[in-house]
């Protein structure tokens, strides 16, 4: 009934073989990079219709050792010398590829940051960046092209251009993303960062400036720039290095940046503003910090006059940016502003004198912890409040820290309680941001302190009044001996809770009143804004539950992902990152999908802690995904689906995706000016209704009133339309068919249509319906008054048949010679 359509290749390879034979000999110095850029212009070059005759499928021009070119208007190919798989290999050996565009990359002080996403090869291993993880997987070198089997995705071919200067990476399973090889410039960011630029007097030469207006270019230091340039003001703009030459882009979305150049150590920069023009800036200092606030705490050199020892330096002072701070000649202490330090004196390290005048004050100390809590904090006892503020202590009170506190854990970060403070123990749930070994990861632990204030400043919630006896320093796990303490606000949660504490594979997935009911039972959350609905009751293992969550969190931890594999409902993947010790991971999904076919889900993964060391670890982690099958069902139904996570695999729920299908159904042939309908019937895992194109035998589109059914609620969504149209002339009409949720089943038909066959009157040129009827004669008497004759000519109809006047005459049509018969109606 209907065919698909073909590229028609095939008959012309023959051909130009033929040619290349007869001529081979003489062309085989042509330059085959010139021919295949050549035909790299082609409306429709051979290396993207790709030919099963001759292996091609799937192939650019690289690697290919025939090349098309032109001759005596006809093509032939030619042979040449392509790359070999090795010299392919080597090629790219070492180097590191990086996006066009910017992508979220992390967290920085000023909050999310953008940045180039890159993809590395190196001795057989492809490295790529993709937020705030990296992909690992082996590729190789085949048939000239490189191949790479990425997590979730094997033998992923990777699409480069015929030079590899640039290459397209998808591993996001949505558009290509473009990549260019980085600059062998090495261009340093550091030589132009928190300068201001103006443009040199000699490029506005034949530059009329608006009143008011100043050409020139701000860099701050986190990267952030402004812009003020003849084609606009750009105050968001966003400059780096990163691919080996300094770029600026007018917005974080910008993917054209424009190309900078260093001069004379940052003295110049050459901003090429468009192809044409090239504009020199010219470093002026005196104005060079912008009026970002991304406050610093620095030392303001003072001079004064002492009257006793130790005499002070300086002062503790916040500074809007670290630029203002350099240019005021202070010394950096902090980054943020100095808070309870703000105009503390500042002494100079070894003056401090021996005199004993003893402050209790928070020594910070740097150490690892293995289990939580891990405090960083402690009380500490110094001579003389000179001593602890060559140190960097907060002072809490004078007099000494005293015996229970002296070397104990500091857990207070604001105002201090003071020595006379009482002393009214109490416990309490004290939160902690330590790594977890095991899950669920609780968040608190039974802690004492000596008063309420304490307590207060610890940020810890009261449990119980004395001591917590047994359970001091322990995981809080089960308060409901004690109970009362969560309130009876209703903000539903939804968690992972043991059904039997301490039986390894007892968890169900339940709902909470709110977020302190659940930490009571030290659940892993799922989402912590609403309940768990159709989830809840549902069995599950131990494997903590995939975080659903409206937006991804940011962290600047860069986490590497080298294996993943997902299993029934459970994701595994092993991920390398740099810390301190090992730590738990969440695994966030946002809840809504990027509606690609299939489905495709936004994935991050975010640590527990952001320690700041340099040990290289790596770990395997498991996740519970049945969070993000029941979201994915509250959305779109509970039929067959798969959700793909990018990099990580397609996860497969009630048995996966179910086959897209499309049907479409008319009749081979057909009539002018009869109806003809075609019937269409589709089914998919995602929405959307087939479109259909009609074209007439001119290649012109028929317009189809065509009508549809209401969709099935899907998965799958189904859809049943009829697109009626009356044909108007005789010939071959294509129907061509796309189905944007399954393109791979695009098909397109022909129904033939025939001309009507002719009465014997519209044989003869005769319209029937515009003939006269005798004795409804055509013309009237001399005078102009009755129709009472037919003149020469005349056409006239008389009992079914239709005659022609000889010349003037008023007898009966047909019944002298005065008529001619024509035809028959």
């Amino acid at each position: 009934m209907h065919t698909k359509s073909s590229k028609g290749w095939h008959g012309l390879h023959a051909v130009l073989l033929i040619f290349a034979s007869t001529f081979s000999a003489q062309l085989w110095a042509q330059n085959c990079t010139e021919m295949c850029n050549w035909y790299n212009i082609m409306e429709a070059p051979l290396c993207e219709n790709q030919d099963d005759g001759f292996g091609w499928e799937g192939h650019t021009c690289i690697g290919r050792n025939m090349c098309e070119s032109q001759y005596s208007g006809s093509g032939v190919f030619l042979q040449c010398e392509g790359i070999s798989d090795e010299e392919l290999c080597n090629t790219i050996n070492g180097r590191s590829y990086y996006s066009d565009a910017l992508f979220e990359m992390g967290l920085s002080p000023t909050g999310e940051y953008k940045g180039h996403r890159f993809v590395s090869f190196e001795d057989g291993l492809l490295q790529a960046s993709q937020s705030d993880y990296i992909i690992s997987a082996p590729y190789r070198c085949e048939q000239g092209q490189v191949i790479a089997d990425v997590p979730g995705m094997t033998n992923y071919l990777i699409d480069f251009s015929q030079d590899l200067s640039t290459m397209n990476f998808d591993i996001d399973a949505t558009d290509p993303v473009p990549y260019t090889l980085a600059s062998t410039d090495n261009a340093n960011c550091s030589q132009v960062r928190d300068g201001r630029y103006v443009v040199d007097p000699a490029e506005l030469a034949n530059v009329t400036l608006p009143a008011g207006t100043s050409y020139e270019m701000l860099f701050s230091g986190d990267h952030a720039a402004q812009i003020n340039i003849p084609a606009g003001r750009y105050d968001n703009a966003f400059y780096d290095c990163t691919t080996g030459a300094l770029h600026v882009h007018r917005t974080t979305s910008d993917s054209n940046p424009i190309p900078v150049t260093i001069e004379n150590s940052g003295d110049v920069v050459v901003a090429q503003l468009d192809a044409d023009t090239n504009w020199r800036f010219l470093r002026d200092d005196g104005q060079a910090c912008t009026t970002q606030y991304d406050p610093v705490c620095s030392i303001e050199p003072i001079e004064v006059a002492c009257f006793a020892e130790p005499c002070p330096v300086g002062v503790y002072r916040t500074y809007s940016n670290q630029c203002n701070s350099d240019a005021a000649g202070a010394m950096f202490i902090s980054q943020g502003e100095c808070g309870d330090l703000e105009g503390e004196p500042y002494y100079d390290p070894g003056v401090c004198t021996t005199e004993y005048d003893p402050v209790c004050a928070v020594e910070t100390r740097n150490i690892v912890c293995i289990t939580g809590p891990c405090p960083n904090e402690f009380y500490k006892t110094y001579g003389n409040a000179c001593e602890a503020q060559v140190d960097r202590a907060p002072i809490l009170f004078r007099g000494e820290c005293g015996e229970e506190r002296e070397d104990a854990p500091y857990w207070g970060h604001t105002e201090a309680c003071g020595a006379e403070a009482p002393y009214e123990p109490l416990c309490a749930a004290r939160s902690f941001t330590a790594p977890c070994l095991t899950t669920p990861c609780p968040i608190e632990v039974f802690a004492i302190y000596s008063n309420e204030c304490e307590m207060d400043n610890a940020g810890s919630r009261f449990v119980h009044t004395e001591h917590c006896g047994a359970k001091t320093d322990s995981r809080v796990r089960d308060l409901s001996e004690w109970g009362g303490i969560c309130g009876d606000i209703y903000l539903p949660v939804c968690g992972k809770d043991e059904v039997v504490p301490g039986v390894a594979g007892e968890y169900k997935y339940k709902s909470f009143g709110n977020a302190c009911e659940a930490r009571r039972s030290v659940v892993d959350l799922t989402w912590d804004d609403q309940a768990c609905g159709a989830l809840a009751g549902v069995s599950a293992g131990a494997e903590p539950p995939v975080k659903i969550v409206n937006n991804l969190s940011s962290s600047n931890k860069i986490v590497g992902l080298s294996n993943a594999s997902i299993t029934g409902d459970v994701l595994t993947v092993d991920l390398s990152y740099s810390g301190c010790s090992e730590q738990h991971f969440n695994f966030e999904v946002m809840r809504s999908f990027a509606e690609t076919q299939p489905v495709q889900a936004r994935v991050r993964f975010i640590p527990l802690v952001e320690d700041d060391c340099d040990a290289a670890l790596s770990f395997t982690y498991k996740y519970d995904l049945l969070p993000l099958k029941a979201t994915y069902e509250a959305m779109y139904g509970s039929g067959p689906a798969t959700i793909v996570l990018p990099g990580l695999g397609d996860y497969e729920i009630n048995g996966g995706t179910a086959p897209a299908t499309l049907d479409i159904s008319h009749p081979d042939t057909g009539v002018v000016g009869e109806l003809i309908t075609i019937e269409v019937h589709s089914s998919a895992a995602t929405p959307g209704r087939p479109n259909v194109e009609i074209l007439d035998p001119n290649g012109n589109s028929v317009e189809s009133s065509w009508s549809s059914t209401l969709p099935s609620d899907g998965p799958p969504w189904v859809y049943d339309a009829q697109y009626p149209f009356t044909p108007e002339i005789p010939g071959e009409y294509r129907v061509n068919v796309s189905f944007e949720p399954a393109p791979e089943l695009n098909q397109s038909s022909i129904i033939s249509v025939a001309q009507i066959p002719l009465s014997e009157c519209a044989a003869a040129g005769v319209d029937a319906g515009t003939v006269n009827a005798y004795p409804n004669w055509t013309a009237r008497d001399w005078a102009g008054g009755a129709y009472n004759h037919a003149n020469s000519g005349d056409l006239m109809s008389y009992q079914g048949k239709v005659y022609r006047a000889n010349w003037y005459t008023s007898s009966v049509p047909g019944s002298d010679n005065s008529w001619s018969f024509v035809c028959n109606l």
